[in-house]
């Protein structure tokens, strides 16, 4: 979608041009679909909010043509190659929705709780147990945030939040104001897009030999980067994972995190 937003004027102004998507083949068709579908289904808000039709796309087929228009290059799930592409989206979304920083800037700073659910519609990956909690945790977790963090106003982002799930623009102008970020790895933390310099981006990472939860290679650190804003990884120990299987959701050590939270924000200032 950065790539997208950063030659609408030409997309625009060439109604017959068609926009080439595609996905990596997984290891049976019926998974590449799953991935594809889910892909339309995220991109339909945001091209609608950009005025394109989502019958421009051709989606994951081989094509012949007389004449291939090729965006910017980068690497798959890097922002870095896609620096200035997503800082002119930011913006276009920022204009178009008439969010200033007078709108970002709060009385009370805002730390946000993100939350994967098993079995939510939103959400993939939905057998991966290890990234998902159960409403009584987060709970748990939002609890302990409020009273470990008085100075903020602490709010729970959930993917069984239908209203706001099925609202992009809501998405947008809530990420806008969060002056502390505290998710899971997964697609969701992309949000930070939204969030303003200097704000804190909290990562939990449950897989230690995972390359995209790695601190400077996993694409969210390299957004945080690329936006200017602070970034912490939380790694927790494997023997502090309880996983429940029959609920297909997991915990961890809240008190061990809040320790390394508290850190974190004492060390840039944010306590």
């Amino acid at each position: 979608m950065p790539r997208i937003i950063y030659h609408l004027d030409f997309i625009k102004n060439n109604p017959d041009i068609k926009i080439l998507i595609g996905c990596d083949t997984k290891k049976s068709y019926d998974q590449t679909m799953a991935g594809i579908n889910h892909g339309l289904l995220s991109m339909q808000p945001i091209m609608e909010l950009a005025g394109i039709s989502m019958d421009r796309l051709i989606v994951h087929k081989h094509v012949y043509a007389k004449e291939v228009y090729f965006p910017m290059e980068g690497g798959c799930q890097d922002p870095v190659y896609n620096t200035w592409q997503i800082l002119n989206m930011r913006n276009y979304f920022f204009n178009k929705l008439k969010i200033t920083k007078n709108d970002q800037y709060l009385n009370k700073p805002v730390m946000m709780l993100m939350k994967r659910s098993s079995s939510a519609k939103h959400t993939r990956n939905s057998h991966d147990l290890v990234r998902q909690w159960s409403d009584e945790f987060a709970n748990k977790i939002l609890v302990s945030l409020e009273n470990k963090f008085p100075k903020y106003r602490v709010v729970l982002f959930t993917d069984r939040n239908e209203t706001l799930m099925k609202c992009f623009e809501c998405q947008i102008r809530a990420f806008s104001e969060v002056d502390v970020l505290i998710g899971i790895h997964g697609a969701g933390l992309a949000n930070i897009v939204y969030m303003k310099p200097n704000s804190a981006v909290i990562e939990i990472a449950p897989y230690g030999n995972d390359g995209r939860c790695l601190l400077g290679g996993g694409p969210f650190s390299r957004i945080a980067a690329v936006m200017a804003q602070n970034y912490m990884i939380h790694h927790p120990p494997h023997n502090e994972y309880k996983w429940i299987t029959r609920e297909m959701v997991s915990e961890f050590n809240i008190e061990r995190f809040l320790l390394h939270l508290q850190s974190y924000l004492a060390s840039i200032n944010r306590l």
